[in-house]
């Protein structure tokens, strides 16, 4: 009977000690959580002035392939946004997609997260590659411009719906979980750590 109470004793402390571990964890696993869920979608960078994107990535290094970039222009703007910007946004869905959080408050953000970052995806596969293959068949400028209006508050107005229903669900969560952040530049969410 003796033993039982040590082993029980020792349980309790083991508990108590794991417990206290967890309450510093957990702060900075949510934060981590929070940031890999929610500013994945500030990497998603939306310029419908291609010449401008593929001359700032060329001021860098430009074919971006399994998470690093090389200096390999494209040999066009369709290949830029194929081989540029869908993989990238490929590789943060993956990014949020492998978030392990426990608390099931935290499902609906990934979820949110998910859903912009797949219509973003859907627009530079579609309106994006579009307007690439105009650029490439030298489109007249007046041509470029007719299409960016059409295409900028369709893709804008899916997109601020997608943003905001992610913020309606992490900011909640990131103000009951301690996590610093403030609203940035076209209402982006940025952290403070």
């Amino acid at each position: 009977m003796k033993k039982l109470g040590t082993i029980l004793g020792i349980i309790a402390v083991v508990a108590v000690i794991g417990f206290r571990i967890y309450l510093k964890i957990k702060p900075r696993v949510a934060k981590d959580a929070f940031a890999t869920a929610v500013l994945a979608i500030n990497e998603t960078d939306f310029n419908y002035d291609l010449t401008y994107a593929v001359s700032t990535d060329l001021k860098r290094e430009i074919t971006y392939e399994n998470g690093t970039y090389t200096k390999n222009a494209p040999a066009n703007y369709v290949e830029y946004v194929k081989k540029n910007k869908v993989p990238k946004i490929d590789e943060i869905i993956t990014k949020v997609k492998g978030i392990s959080y426990p608390d099931p408050a935290f499902k609906p953000i990934i979820i949110r997260s998910l859903d912009y970052l797949n219509a973003t995806k859907k627009i530079y596969e579609t309106d994006m590659v579009k307007l690439a293959e105009m650029k490439d068949k030298n489109a007249t400028a007046e041509e470029i411009k007719k299409f960016q209006d059409e295409i900028k508050p369709k893709d804008n107005t899916i997109l601020n719906q997608k943003r905001e229903a992610l913020y309606e669900v992490a900011l909640p969560f990131a103000d009951k979980n301690e996590i610093e952040y403030s609203k940035g530049f076209g209402g982006r969410i940025m952290m403070k750590f």
